[in-house]
């Protein structure tokens, strides 16, 4: 049997997102988000949140998109009014949005003749409907100004409203469709999805994972494998962003109850003896290995030194200790 502790702890800088989605390209090396690693629409997840068109769908923390969700009306009209950058408006045009988070960004997308409503009387806009592939495809055609297509892309679509706008979308080159000739445009649409039709329609350029690694810690080769404990001073020029990316990654052939005993394996951090609330990843099994990852956002820090203390605990006993001693210049 071998055990392996992650051999990692990294603080790692990145630059503050610009205003401009052009630019957005620095990310946290994890990808903002826990819920959508290894999932088709990762990478347009990571350009929409480097854009600044979704923060998350777990405010405050934020640390989760649920790409697997519908997107809602409501949810629809703020995707759209962040990645049309549409103006605000002090009309108000529905009966049944008001006190909704996404208020203001419906009215936004009224004002701007990307939505009507939900019904003929135009007094309502149905916010937590969920929104189908259909309807998505008539949005994105309004607020993109797409150009109308004679092509006739699908099968599944003939006699829809949405025709000419799911068209439109694949002339664009906006969509694949959901199968060989096929667009299934009454299915609804995931948050998931979403993310890469509008990284399609913008177009957003896809950030690199790793883009802006300052400096890494691993035992090997700074420290010995088998040292309990390990110190180390590292200067920094002051940054924008600091992050604690750290895993517990443990290797079979298991002992009888070893990975029952893995549940008890902790990491923990302190910074300048406060410990710091880091965001536990579910445990991931891939084959006879079992992985944890710990993350935290720092945010900005100013000149100092900060002292890090990562200890990771087997079963409540400590392993390793790794002390960073972080130095900032002005």
């Amino acid at each position: 049997m071998s055990r392996r502790v992650a051999l990692l702890m990294v603080l790692i800088a990145a630059l503050v997102l610009p205003a401009t989605p052009a630019l957005a390209e620095h990310i946290p090396p994890n990808g903002y988000f826990t819920d959508d690693d290894g999932t088709v629409h990762e990478a347009n997840i990571n350009a929409l949140r480097a854009a600044g068109i979704t923060t998350g769908c777990n405010p405050p923390d934020n640390t989760r998109f649920c790409p697997f969700n519908n997107v809602t009306r409501a949810e629809m009209a703020t995707f759209l009014v962040r990645a049309l950058d549409l103006p605000s408006t002090s009309a108000d045009y529905f009966d049944d949005d008001n006190g909704n988070i996404h208020e203001s960004a419906i009215n936004s997308l009224r004002a701007s003749g990307i939505t009507t409503g939900c019904r003929p009387s135009g007094d309502r806009y149905c916010p937590d409907q969920a929104v189908t592939r259909g309807q998505m495809a008539a949005f994105l055609v309004r607020g993109f100004q797409l150009a109308g297509s004679a092509t006739n892309s699908f099968t599944d679509d003939n006699g829809s409203p949405f025709e000419g706008d799911i068209d439109a979308l694949a002339a664009a080159g906006i969509t694949a469709g959901c199968a060989p000739e096929r667009f299934c445009p009454t299915r609804t649409v995931t948050r998931g999805e979403m993310a890469t039709f509008l990284t399609r329609a913008v177009p957003l350029p896809i950030p690199l994972l790793h883009d802006r690694l300052l400096f890494s810690i691993p035992f090997s080769g700074v420290c010995d494998p088998l040292q309990v404990t390990c110190q180390i001073t590292i200067n920094s020029p002051r940054l924008d962003e600091y992050y604690i990316n750290e895993g517990w990654f443990y290797e079979g052939p298991y002992a009888p109850g070893d990975d029952d005993r893995f549940a008890d394996a902790t990491f923990t951090v302190t910074m300048n003896n406060v410990p710091v609330d880091l965001a536990v990843g579910n445990d991931i099994t891939s084959g006879s290995t079992i992985r944890r990852s710990y993350t935290a956002k720092l945010g900005k820090l100013e000149p100092g030194t900060y002292v890090f203390t990562g200890i990771w605990r087997w079963n409540g006993q400590v392993l390793y200790k790794t002390t960073v001693t972080l130095k900032i210049s002005a």
